[in-house]
């Protein structure tokens, strides 16, 4: 058995906090992993009901096409413009491609009416390709892509897309991995924060315990 377990009182205590401090940052780097995992379930969560709400609008658009109430033309400019004025967590938005891969909505009105499927990141991945694709022979799909923007760096987005098979267009939006990460670091830096308070308490409570225990003795 090593001396640290069999030494004096105060390196048995000394020992046992050591041994506490391991298994509580231990535990925390457990809980932190699990929670990266949930917060990445929660925004593809998210991402999927903003899509299915923009969807939900065009089926009553296209239930007034059925009933004659508008024009199928009419009906698809309205609903255009409709999904191009939402927004969601900011500045968020939700894009709009049909089945020939020509973008119908974008808040990049540069690619709006433009044929996208040649559209490659810097992977040489076709994503707008793929998740049309995906979403028309699949109901929907999530993929994640390189996403650039201007002269900023290319990031990881993670993409919802979901058919809407009446008009042959696809419906989508996304989440950058940046914007996961930096609510994880803030969590992560709050609760190694509270970790650290609390190991450091218990070190001073240890100390404490020790010095009362062997000063009787000594």
């Amino acid at each position: 058995m090593p001396n640290i377990f069999t030494g004096s009182i105060t390196r048995r205590m000394t020992a046992l906090l050591a041994l506490f401090a391991l298994g509580f940052i231990a535990l925390a780097a457990f809980q932190l992993q699990n929670m990266h995992a949930n917060l990445v379930s929660l925004k593809k969560t998210e991402i999927q009901s903003v899509v299915q709400s923009a969807v939900s609008l065009l089926d009553d658009y296209n239930t007034r096409v059925t009933n004659g109430e508008m024009t199928l033309g009419a009906a698809q400019a309205e609903a255009r413009r409709a999904i191009g004025s939402m927004r969601y967590a900011g500045e968020d938005y939700i894009f709009v491609v049909n089945h020939d891969y020509v973008m119908l909505v974008n808040t990049n009105q540069d690619v709006v009416d433009t044929n996208m499927r040649d559209r490659v990141d810097s992977r040489g991945k076709r994503f707008i390709e793929e998740y049309t694709d995906g979403a028309r022979l699949q109901g929907s799909i999530f993929t994640p892509f390189g996403f650039k923007r201007g002269d900023n760096p290319e990031v990881d987005k993670l993409t919802y897309v979901q058919n809407f098979a009446p008009w042959n267009w696809a419906v989508g939006t996304g989440v950058l991995q940046t914007d996961i990460d930096a609510v994880f670091w803030e969590n992560t830096i709050t609760i190694a924060s509270i970790a650290a308070g609390v190991i450091a308490a218990l070190s001073v409570i240890g100390w404490f315990i020790g010095r009362g225990i062997t000063r009787p003795i000594n």
